[in-house]
């Protein structure tokens, strides 16, 4: 049985497979939460066209790094302006940033206090998709089942080559990092 998308996200044991946290898993699950973000920010009918902004945060647990690099380039993929923090930090830092940086969802990659040897994608809501208490708030009923039809979907998708590297580089600011692209230290100031 593959994990289910509930209440904040998806938390559990590392290993192979879709009943255990992995890149396949965290990209599936990135992949639909992309779609919802997309069809929910149209529906706001602001000028966007579907392009939310989503920040992404992770902890110390073992593979968040790259857990956070693969949802990174799966929003990206979806045309989604995506926000990387530099370092592993507390998860309150990712609900702040939500609301600081007027990202329309954030990501914290980490299982909060499930056993080390777990990880897990927790989401939150915010910007144009919610109202302004519900900003930098994890998800509810009903929009987790709403999240795991669209995961769902994704799974079922045909993959192409993983292109997401290139994706993930076109189009993301890692913040507190300085490039040609991107010459923002953090802390970034909403617009």
């Amino acid at each position: 049985m593959a994990l289910a998308f509930g209440t904040a996200g998806i938390r559990g044991p590392l290993g192979p497979g879709p009943d255990e946290v992995n890149r396949a898993t965290i990209r599936a699950v990135a992949r639909g939460v992309s779609s919802y973000l997309a069809d929910a920010v149209e529906s706001t009918k602001a000028d966007s066209a579907g392009r939310g902004r989503v920040v992404i945060g992770y902890d110390a647990r073992w593979d968040s790094d790259a857990f956070a690099l693969e949802t990174a380039a799966a929003f990206s993929e979806g045309g989604h302006e995506v926000l990387l923090l530099p370092r592993p930090l507390p998860t309150p830092v990712l609900a702040f940033a939500v609301r600081m940086l007027g990202a329309d969802a954030g990501v914290m990659i980490t299982a909060s206090h499930n056993p080390a040897s777990d990880n897990g994608f927790k989401l939150y809501l915010g910007g144009r998709i919610t109202d302004e208490a519900g900003r930098g708030v994890q998800i509810v009923s009903p929009t987790d089942a709403q999240i795991q039809e669209r995961i769902d979907a994704a799974t079922r998708a045909p993959t192409r080559p993983d292109v997401s590297a290139a994706v993930f580089a076109s189009s993301s600011t890692l913040l507190g990092a300085r490039s040609r692209a991107t010459p923002r230290p953090w802390p970034v100031a909403p617009n």
